[in-house]
């Protein structure tokens, strides 16, 4: 069967090049198993003098899946650090093969991965390798958070203080808060900092990684500092964000009324703030 038997246009030639060369099982795996066209290898491609139909193909295949795990190596630097270079590729092959891309943007390609290492429970220290992933994928998606303008701390201060009940502090897009169940941020930091680093024990720590004058930041927060901007992003007036760092059990809201305006005054003077809104 010639190729211009198997194929009925080019568009189906190309999806079925794509199923071969990105099967994780070898390109006669991919060509048995494409649904785009019934052909063979060697029934479109022909072998040179020193490779065969398969082998030729079979570069492209190779270099398909060397490129996707050689942008996941470059992004997970830290996590390489815990299981060591050899490890780590293999877990990302693994991990491509069962999460394949399906983005026009390898800035994607690793978004399951925290999850997906969460779920590998016969890796050692897994919870804490998926929290360390959860950082390093957290700072790739807050450099290509979208742009804003930001208000400055003056902005803010200039509210009347009988008003901030009612303000709406819009937060901007390249910010993101989370909760870990172990000290990650205090690790990551040691690790950039060359520091001898042992995997903690257990202890609910809470972060913002943030982007200001395009450089990303890491910032500790407090559970009470966490729930009040993680009430702000989600549209919450002050007022309520300040109720849900309040209620929290243990909080003690004498102590947080003094921490209040601390926080805000630091919080506005880092950029966290897109827009000051009347939330009635």
């Amino acid at each position: 069967m010639s190729s211009s038997q198997a194929f009925a246009n080019l568009d189906q030639l190309e999806r079925w090049m794509q199923d071969v060369v990105t099967h994780p099982g070898g390109v006669d795996a991919g060509a048995a198993a494409s649904t785009s066209a019934r052909a063979s290898i060697d029934d479109v491609f022909l072998p040179s003098q020193a490779l065969t139909a398969a082998e030729r193909v079979g570069v492209y295949a190779f270099m398909y899946f060397d490129r996707l795990i050689e942008v996941l190596e470059d992004e997970f630097r830290a996590l390489a650090s815990l299981v060591g270079e050899e490890t780590l590729r293999e877990l990302l092959r693994a991990y491509v093969i069962a999460q394949p891309s399906t983005h026009y943007s390898l800035n994607v390609l690793s978004a399951a991965l925290p999850a997906w290492l969460a779920d590998r429970s016969q890796l050692e220290e897994h919870a804490f390798l998926s929290e360390v992933a959860r950082v390093e994928r957290s700072l790739q998606e807050v450099f290509d958070g979208t742009d804003s303008e930001t208000i400055a701390t003056d902005d803010l201060l200039a509210v009347p203080m009988e008003r901030w009940p009612e303000l709406r502090l819009r937060t901007i897009p390249a910010l993101e808060l989370h909760r870990f169940d172990y000290p990650v941020n205090a690790w990551y930091r040691a690790w950039r900092e060359e520091r001898p680093r042992e995997i903690p024990a257990e202890r609910t720590t809470w972060l913002a990684v943030y982007r200001r004058e395009f450089r990303v930041w890491r910032m500790d927060l407090t559970e009470e500092a966490h729930a009040m901007l993680s009430a702000l992003q989600a549209g919450d007036s002050l007022g309520v964000a300040i109720e849900r760092a309040a209620t929290l059990p243990g909080a003690d809201p004498s102590a947080l009324a003094g921490s209040i305006q601390e926080w805000f005054q630091s919080w506005s003077g880092d950029g966290l703030f897109a827009a000051i809104e009347d939330a009635r």
